[in-house]
Parts: structure tokens; C-alpha cells; sequence
């Protein structure tokens, strides 16, 4: 998935989920960018916060309003690598790189950021404070919701084209999956097709 979001070359390496471990991972990395996920929480046993702090580094982002995925973080190493910590439930930790890697990249690689399309809301409530996102199917460029949406749940993800984004005021957009061929139709089309 990252290389499909323009990273080009990707390690994985896979690490304990001790804060040990996890240190002398960051510490010695040569990545331009850091991805983890787990451990983003606040909880005794999440460490990644923790180890950012202790090894010198700086927390830029601790926590964000949206659902799933609240505990992403974006942090810099002592060395000012970016590191972006994804949730641990795995339809959150999608959610969240598609929500923050794609900047992330594109600002490294001194590219504009892209905007994501205006779109349908697939019948998404609005929550009072946070943005909501839910795996849709696009059908004719209208977004359905797939169903199986809860942040540990990867049914839902698997026929999805893509999220729709619902803020708390503003307008629906779509973050499509990368490689899909996912144009939803413009939000104005889809509310009077919708009416009719």
C-alpha cells in the first residue's frame, strides 16, 4: 500500500511490542519515513509516544478527531525523521494511512497536496466533534456503505473502493483506494440525482 502511494522503496521490519525494542528500531533506521502500527494509545502498554519522547524526539500530532483511528500520532525522531503511528485495530490504521500518508509523501517529495473529491455521505450520521469514516463501494460514482465498518473489522475494507470522510460540518469526501479506478460523481450531481 505505501508503494502504491508513491514511497518507493519499503522495508518491513517487524518488532516486539516492548518499548525496548521499538526504541532501537527508530534509532536505527535510515528510512525517510517511519511507519508503525500499534501502540499509539495512551495505555500502559503503548509505547510508541513514550519512545518518541524518551529518545529525543518530538510528538507533532498526538491524537485526532476522527473515528476510527483517534490515537494516530505524527511524531519526528531525534534525528527529524517523520513518523507516522497508525492504530492497532486494522480497519483504523487503513483509515489513517490513507487519511495522512498520501501528504506526508507528496510534501516530502516537494509535491502539492492533492485534494481529495466532494462526494455523496452514504447515509453517514454526522458525529457532533469527530469526522467519520466508513468504507463505501462506489456504484455509477455513488458511495454505499460496505457494512463491517467497526475499527477491527476488515470485511468491510476488503469490496471497498474507498472511504467516505464525513466531517462534523462541511463536505463528504471521498479518499479512494490507491490503484482503484474510484471518481466518485460531484456532491451537487448526487444530491439531486438522490432527490429525484
Amino acid at each position: 500500500l505505501l508503494r502504491r502511494l508513491g514511497a518507493g522503496t519499503v522495508r518491513v521490519r517487524r518488532v516486539a511490542d516492548d518499548a525496548d525494542s521499538l526504541a532501537e528500531a527508530i534509532a536505527t533506521s535510515a528510512a525517510h519515513l517511519i511507519v508503525t502500527t500499534g501502540g499509539t494509545a495512551a495505555g500502559r502498554s503503548d509505547h510508541v509516544r513514550r519512545v518518541i519522547v524518551a529518545g529525543g524526539g518530538e510528538l507533532v500530532v498526538a491524537g485526532v478527531a476522527m473515528r476510527p483511528g483517534h490515537p494516530v500520532l505524527l511524531g519526528r525522531s531525534v534525528r527529524g525523521t517523520p513518523i507516522l503511528g497508525l492504530p492497532g485495530n486494522p480497519l483504523a490504521a487503513f483509515a489513517c494511512l490513507l487519511s495522512f500518508a498520501p501528504a506526508l509523501l507528496e510534501g516530502m517529495a516537494g509535491l502539492p497536496m492533492s485534494e481529495p473529491a466532494a462526494c455523496a455521505d452514504a447515509g453517514v450520521s454526522r458525529h457532533p466533534r469527530d469526522t467519520l469514516l466508513r468504507p463505501v463501494r462506489l456504484q455509477a460514482g455513488v458511495p454505499s456503505l460496505t457494512g463491517h465498518d467497526g475499527s477491527a473489522m476488515l470485511a468491510g475494507l476488503a469490496g471497498s473502493d474507498g472511504f467516505v470522510v464525513v466531517p462534523p460540518d462541511g463536505v463528504p469526501l471521498l479518499l479512494p483506494m490507491p490503484g482503484a479506478d474510484a471518481v466518485a460523481q460531484p456532491a451537487s450531481f448526487v444530491a439531486s440525482s438522490l432527490s429525484a
